[in-house]
């Protein structure tokens, strides 16, 4: 679901730059390996490396234009895993796509006493009908 020819053509600029090799090698192939809370202790923004910031944005910008975005979220939060307003983004993505359980985990990423997360953490147990969690 595209919004016009200009959003197309961005996408698939997009897409090819993701499928170059020096991009690629900085993505996660295997998430069940992927260990969140040692990238969240090893992340450091003010040492990331140009490579990974261009495929962070790389990766959140297809986020955004794709119809099942999980991946790119997935991939993007692998390069900046502390990234709480990208955590309630993925959240309210995937429970769009009634993807429950992972808008759920995005959605404890992000909680804060100043974040509207645990009401929308809320609202996923209700519709997910997990009311006790």
């Amino acid at each position: 679901m595209l919004l016009s020819e200009q959003a197309e053509e961005g996408f698939d600029s997009l897409s090819m730059l993701y499928e170059e090799p020096l991009i690629q090698k900085q993505l996660i192939t295997d998430f069940t390996k992927f260990d969140w809370e040692k990238a969240k202790t090893q992340f450091v923004k003010s040492c990331e490396p140009k490579m990974r910031m261009l495929t962070f944005g790389i990766t959140r910008a297809l986020a955004r234009f794709a119809n099942d975005p999980t991946l790119f979220y997935l991939q993007a939060l692998s390069l900046r895993p502390t990234d709480k307003p990208l955590w309630y983004e993925f959240g309210c993505a995937t429970a769009r796509l009634q993807n429950f359980k992972t808008s759920e985990m995005a959605f404890k990423q992000c909680l804060s006493p100043y974040s509207d997360a645990g009401i929308k953490l809320a609202i996923v147990y209700f519709y997910s009908k997990d009311y006790h969690s």
